[in-house]
Parts: C-alpha cells; sequence; structure tokens
C-alpha cells in the first residue's frame, strides 16, 4: 500500500509539471494576442485579430500581428503530394494509431452533431 501511494505521488507530480509546462505558454501566448488587440482597438481604432487566414482565389493568405504570407494552392498541392509519399516510412502502429484516432474523432462527431 505505501508504495502505491508513493507511486501514485509521483505520477501526480510529473503531471502537474507536465500541466504546468504546458498552460504557461499558452496562457503567456493568449496573453500576447490579447493585448495586441487590445493596443490596436486603443491606438488604431481597428478591430482585426491576430491571426487571420482568408482564402483567395488562387490561395491562402495568412496575416499574422500585420504581417501577411501568401501560399499559393500549387505549393499545398505539392506539399500534400510529398506528405503523402513519406506517409509510407512511419512504421505501420503509429499509422494504425493515427487512423484509429481520426476514427474515433469522426465517430464523436457523427454521434454529437447527428
Amino acid at each position: 500500500m505505501k508504495r502505491f501511494i508513493r507511486e501514485t505521488g509521483r505520477f501526480f507530480r510529473s503531471f502537474w509539471i507536465t500541466a504546468l509546462a504546458f498552460l504557461c505558454p499558452m496562457a503567456l501566448i493568449g496573453g500576447i494576442v490579447l493585448a495586441d488587440r487590445n493596443t490596436r482597438s486603443m491606438a488604431f481604432n481597428s478591430a482585426e485579430p491576430a491571426i487571420a487566414a482568408e482564402q483567395t482565389g488562387d490561395g491562402t493568405e495568412i496575416n499574422v500581428f500585420g504581417y501577411t504570407l501568401y501560399i499559393p494552392d500549387d505549393l499545398r498541392k505539392n506539399v500534400s503530394f510529398w506528405a503523402g509519399k513519406a506517409q509510407v516510412l512511419i512504421p505501420a502502429p503509429l499509422r494504425l494509431d493515427g487512423a484509429l484516432v481520426q476514427g474515433a474523432f469522426e465517430t464523436i462527431k457523427k454521434l454529437l452533431c447527428g
């Protein structure tokens, strides 16, 4: 019983360290985005989001903190093609895990959305 309590404490300690290592940077990023939005609305009277994506006729424009990145459709098709080729290099158990997780998400979506 004493060993179980000791291992449970070790588990919770590592859990909280991992949770804080994830949540603190996420809170920092969220605070930066919120401060940027508030600064833009106060100084420039502009309430545009810090990160925005817009589909244009022949590509996608991604706007991040005022910097615009343009991604043409042929680049996306090329990356998709090579990603399909590289998928063969992933070990079969990992591909199966990915397929199971994706299937679970689709099943949950069907159950929730009818």
